[in-house]
């Protein structure tokens, strides 16, 4: 329940407010037992997270992997729509970070951090592989320590996704 209430907190954080549980339609939703230690809840998944999911240019890896993370209830929970600025700390690989590059849409921004003295070659190297992908063209990629994941001033977004285990592992 921990980890619920932390995601709670980062779903909604443009101005630096909290996010309004009222808004946000959880009628019938139940705490699920994560696949990848993401705390989500059981939703449906949107029309619009369906689209991203369903698009033709991803990859089949990305699509074998979106079960198991549950990433359609994942990306339905944040609430993330088309011209929005999220925030990823410690984006690892970039699995996600796509996902999230792709429902923000050209007009949108997504800000992925890693520390990059923190990962292992494989992980380096996907990420870069991944970060010369066309979905990921509205990616702003930095290398920086979880102390100061974003550039200095960066501010007004409308989502931060820290996921569990990177959360566990810089202490947040």
């Amino acid at each position: 329940m921990r980890s619920l209430l932390f995601a709670l907190l980062l779903s909604g954080c443009a101005a630096g407010h909290a996010h309004d549980v009222g808004s946000t339609n959880l009628s019938g939703a139940r705490l699920a037992t994560p696949m990848n230690l993401h705390a989500v809840l059981e939703v449906s998944p949107s029309p619009s997270v369906r689209r991203v999911l369903a698009e033709p240019d991803r990859d089949a890896a990305d699509r074998a992997r979106d079960e198991a993370r549950q990433s359609a209830e994942l990306l339905t929970y944040l609430d993330v729509r088309p011209g929005m600025r999220v925030a990823e700390i410690g984006a690892g690989g970039g699995y996600f970070t796509e996902l999230l590059a792709r429902a923000v849409g050209p007009r949108g921004t997504v800000v992925a951090q890693n520390e990059s003295e923190l990962l292992g070659p494989g992980v380096r190297d996907a990420w870069a592989s991944r970060l010369a992908r066309p979905a990921m063209r509205n990616v702003v990629a930095i290398d920086g320590a979880y102390a100061t994941p974003v550039p200095k001033g960066a501010r007004d977004f409308d989502r931060v996704y820290v996921d569990e285990e990177t959360r566990q592992g810089v202490g947040v």
